[in-house]
């Protein structure tokens, strides 16, 4: 009669066993695997207090870009210029800056909400601006931007 012993083995601080040595080696493959695979979760400054209080916090202008942002997805800054009518990309320098004192003032970096890529092609520059997937997942969970009312005296009607 054969007598079955059970192996034993700790792999990051926690206790495993096993019937058979062939288990045991298995076990720890598929362990060592889960470790590769993991990704550790994104972490977001993104709740819906804070996505609130952003867009209850900012200009009509601000609340704009952000809108044209959120419907286009990615979105030049010509065309920012165009679909929100101000004049140049020094009104739009002026505008981002303050959407990014308005970020700082919450604890938080403009990075945190858009993305800026820029291509040279030549001596020209395009900027191209799109909303941080985590912002965009927490504005949606608020309704933001389709279900959102925003008359200009600052209340916002749900």
């Amino acid at each position: 009669m054969l007598k079955t012993v059970a192996i034993e083995f700790f792999h990051r601080g926690k206790r495993w066993r096993t019937d058979t040595p062939e288990e045991a080696i298995k076990l720890r493959e598929e362990l060592e695997q889960r470790e590769q695979d993991f990704v550790p979760p994104i972490i977001s400054p993104w709740t819906l207090d804070t996505v609130v209080d952003l867009l209850k916090g900012i200009g009509d202008t601000q609340l704009q870009l952000l809108k044209v942002m959120a419907i286009r997805g990615r979105v030049t800054s010509s065309s920012l210029i165009q679909e929100i009518g101000i004049d140049s990309e020094e009104s739009l320098a002026g505008f981002l800056s303050g959407l990014s004192k308005q970020l700082r003032a919450m604890g938080l970096r403009p990075f945190q909400l858009f993305q800026i890529d820029t291509l040279w092609t030549g001596k020209t520059k395009i900027r191209t601006f799109t909303l941080t997937a985590d912002f965009k997942y927490a504005a949606s969970l608020v309704g933001w931007p389709d279900e959102w009312n925003f008359p200009s005296d600052g209340t916002v009607k749900w």
